[in-house]
């Protein structure tokens, strides 16, 4: 029979000096799970990425949880302290931080959604009710994994088969009290998760139980088990989320999360948690912002402040030098694809160079569009070249397929979709967004504002431009003169 992790406790020889051992035990893993979340949370900081990926109301938990254990700890068990520490929060949110640690792009750890709910009770029902109910009730669903890129939306439960068995036998899933009513609470997810869209699609919702297997047909209490636990994975599907059963299988291993201490978190474990999941076409359309970025004095080296800056560049500047540089997040998006952009964007990035680029940078430019004129060329110009000894680089190099390509701009509307996009933007961006989305290209852009006009044009069931929206841009700093684009 599997067990909840609050079981299965390993005592250390300093732990059985504590004057409660079973507690100093839980504390001991507390404060490894504590170093662990303190290290994301200074990568981080470091990378200024505190805003994009939110851990707060996971890192509150997990210290509210260690300082009970702390002080349960400190003097002789009890009954009631004992039944304390064998229903401790702190297996779940060592699950939740394992689940998190498997995933890429992750955007937050514990997070709560707000919705309103149209469809229930305060919904729009047609009997005349009150306006406040016409427009729905409002609700709230807490989130323990939000993984790529907000596309998943994973619910952990550490329910053990026992538990399920029990809770079956007091009247079913909904009436129970504990845990099972993870039914209930995959059936608001579902319905919160409808209120949401990413890349202009729901975010699907995933349950993981590690504690829980179907291990084939038994006999007596094991038979008993496998029943309850198959009906209440099909209780969970029926509410339209996805279930993953067993400790190693969100894991991607055969690892059972329950013997194994909290991982050590290097820097490239955690970066390669948070780093976007980059889902492109092998050939890229870049919009006028990521031709700056890729020419710019700033992706490429220090460059030292000046009084004619403008307060975005020096953003920029301090954004570098925290460590979260261009070059990190745009060249595993361009590695070994096809580069092309339109003439309208390439007309546009041209006279922005020669008005506001410095010689280096109008070097760079002239690659961009002519080629290197020698192998090594572009790493010639840049303090940081292209090693890729980053997250999925693998020790070697980033490569950069010069020059990017012209295509003609070809953004007549076809359909109702692209009518309202092209009346919202601009010449430039709308040869750039349309052009890309008629070829079937991914098109790579830092302008979040545009990006964000044009998913809200798109309705609830419709396909628009396949964008990846960086979260960060880089200017060109040759003259004080600052253009948009």
């Amino acid at each position: 029979m599997l067990h909840s992790y609050s079981e299965d406790i390993i005592y250390s020889d300093s732990d059985a000096d504590s004057p409660n051992p079973l507690a100093a035990a839980l504390v001991t893993r507390a404060h490894r799970l504590l170093d662990s979340l303190e290290s994301l949370q200074t990568h981080l900081r470091r990378h200024s990425l505190t805003k994009e990926v939110e851990i707060r109301p996971f890192a509150t938990s997990l210290r509210s949880e260690t300082r009970t254990l702390e002080a349960l700890a400190t003097t002789p068990p009890t009954p009631e302290a004992t039944h304390s520490l064998r229903s401790s929060n702190l297996s779940y949110l060592e699950a939740v931080w394992k689940c998190a640690r498997a995933q890429v792009g992750v955007r937050g750890i514990c997070q709560s959604f707000g919705f309103v709910d149209k469809e229930g009770e305060g919904g729009d029902r047609g009997d005349g009710g009150s306006s406040n109910d016409r427009k729905g009730k409002k609700g709230s669903v807490g989130v323990d994994v939000v993984a790529e890129n907000g596309l998943v939306w994973i619910k952990v439960s550490t329910i053990t088969a026992e538990r399920v068995v029990h809770s079956l036998a007091k009247g079913g899933w909904e009436d129970a009290e504990g845990e099972i009513g993870l039914v209930k609470c995959v059936r608001g997810l579902v319905k919160a998760s409808r209120c949401f869209r990413v890349q202009y699609l729901h975010p699907s919702v995933l349950v993981w139980l590690p504690n829980l297997l179907l291990d084939g047909e038994g006999e007596g209490e094991q038979e008993e088990e496998r029943v309850a636990v198959e009906g209440f994975v099909k209780a969970i599907v029926a509410e339209g989320a996805r279930v993953q059963l067993g400790a190693g299988a969100i894991l991607g291993r055969g690892e059972d999360p329950a013997a194994t201490a909290i991982e050590e978190s290097t820097e490239k474990a955690l970066r390669d948690m948070v780093r976007p999941l980059i889902t492109t076409s092998t050939t890229i359309n870049l919009d006028v912002t990521i031709l700056l970025a890729l020419v710019s004095d700033i992706t490429h080296g220090p460059v030292s402040i000046q009084e004619r800056f403008h307060p975005a560049i020096i953003r920029q500047l301090a954004l570098e030098s925290s460590g979260r540089r261009m070059g990190e997040e745009i060249y595993p998006l361009l590695h070994a694809r096809t580069l092309l952009t339109t003439a309208t964007a390439k007309k546009r990035f041209v006279e922005i160079v020669d008005i506001v680029g410095s010689p280096s940078e109008k070097e760079r430019a002239r690659m961009v569009l002519e080629g290197q004129a020698e192998e090594g060329e572009w790493e010639g110009l840049s303090t940081y070249g292209l090693g890729a000894s980053g997250a999925g680089g693998g020790g070697g190099k980033w490569e950069l397929k010069l020059p990017v390509g012209i295509i003609e701009d070809d953004w007549a509307p076809e359909n109702q979709v692209q009518q309202r996009i092209v009346a919202k933007l601009s010449t430039v961006n709308r040869a750039v967004f349309v052009t890309g989305w008629k070829k079937g290209f991914t098109t790579i852009t830092s302008n979040r504002t545009v990006a964000k006009t044009i998913e809200g044009l798109v309705e609830d069931g419709e396909t628009g431009p396949d964008m990846f929206v960086l979260n960060t841009s880089r200017s060109l700093v040759g003259k004080a003169k600052r253009i948009d684009v």
